[in-house]
């Protein structure tokens, strides 16, 4: 299987990422359960707390309604504490029916008790007013002092358990919060820890894996910028520094293949087949280009050896001097085979004359 530079930093961040959004989501649970906890304290333990310390303030304010109801005199004042007193017990009514319909398991039978002793300090609280308007206060006073404190005292106790039970619940749930705290922190601080672990390890990795690729690279540049072409790069890795080494290897090996054919022209052999990778080969194009110059001063050469001298050597340029030199070699050449005819025709005349005057002797020695 292939495994790119790509896929690895996907897989790497695809992984942090999923971590991220597992703490993410998992901190969001976390905060909705403790989000829960909270509303349900403060909907149930909260709540009823609230109503037991108002169940006992609602009844200390019954009880100090009715000692006003005996001390006072005035029958207009009396009616106003016998009305509050109508609201007063109408409001503790409606606060037990709360109680005990918001009551949990346990504190249904303390709200039980509660119940049966407000029944009965309704009735005694009903024959003390009934006893304060007909101005009987020492009745009165003897029913506040005696029953009545007695079930006064019966409900305080009931409503301070029901606050005991639904204070140890609020502890229970609160150390219930506390844990999710804990547990959401420690969960948050793991996920973060190892996303921050994976994520420096896969960043090492990769740069280490990188590195050591641009490295070895590295070392055959050095060696093909001094000219050594026997380097070779060999990775283990399938990815695109792989590619980059495998055309790294390919330019050294077209390198190689070019440097040969050049050793073979500078042996003299000319029959090489220069073959340029493609029309933007420039070193390729360059080679085919010399050894074609070559074999066509090559060819110019041999027929000048060959005795002819009306070749016409044309240089590639006012730089190239190979090409100037056989221009200059025919030209003497040329001037030479002239001069020497030009020495051969004198020699066939003087030649010539000689055997006149040879003659002409020959004659007058022949007539004397």
């Amino acid at each position: 299987m292939r495994i790119t530079i790509k896929l690895k930093l996907a897989l790497a961040f695809g992984l942090i990422i999923a971590l991220l959004l597992g703490a993410a989501a998992f901190s969001v649970s976390g905060l909705a359960n403790l989000n829960n906890g909270l509303t349900e304290m403060v909907q149930g333990p909260v709540a009823r707390i609230i109503t037991a310390t108002t169940v006992r303030s609602t009844l200390m304010e019954i009880i100090g309604a009715e000692k006003s109801l005996i001390l006072e005199n005035d029958a207009q004042k009396m009616q106003a504490f016998d009305a509050e007193l109508s609201h007063a017990v109408a409001d503790m009514d409606g606060l037990i029916s709360e109680g005990e319909k918001n009551a949990s398991t346990e504190e249904k039978s303390k709200y039980d008790a509660l119940k049966s002793t407000w029944d009965n300090f309704k009735t005694q609280d009903a024959k003390l007013r009934e006893l304060a308007l007909d101005n009987k206060d020492n009745e009165a006073r003897d029913l506040s002092h005696g029953a009545l404190r007695q079930l006064a005292a019966d409900a305080t106790k009931t409503t301070q358990e029901l606050m005991a039970v639904t204070q140890a619940e609020m502890k229970e749930r609160q150390a219930a919060s506390a844990q999710t705290y804990a547990s959401i922190r420690n969960g948050l601080i793991i996920a973060v820890a190892a996303a921050l672990i994976f994520a420096v390890g896969a960043a090492v990795w990769i740069s280490m894996n990188i590195a050591r690729g641009l490295g070895r690279m590295m070392t055959v540049a050095n060696a093909v910028a001094i000219g050594d072409l026997n380097q070779k790069v060999e990775i283990k890795t399938n990815d695109e520094i792989k590619d980059l080494v495998e055309t790294f290897n390919g330019m050294t090996d077209n390198l190689r293949a070019t440097a040969a054919l050049a050793d073979q022209v500078a042996d003299g052999d000319l029959s090489v087949q220069a073959k340029p990778l493609s029309d933007k080969d420039t070193l390729g194009l360059a080679l085919q280009r010399m050894v074609e110059n070559l074999r066509a001063t090559a060819k110019l050469a041999d027929q000048v050896a060959d005795g002819d001298l009306m070749v016409q050597p044309q240089p590639l340029s006012d730089k190239d001097v190979m090409g100037l030199a056989l221009e200059r070699m025919v030209e003497r050449l040329r001037g030479v085979v002239a001069d020497a005819s030009a020495a051969a025709d004198n020699v066939s005349s003087g030649s010539q004359e000689m055997s006149a005057s040879s003659e002409q002797l020959s004659q007058g020695a022949t007539e004397q």
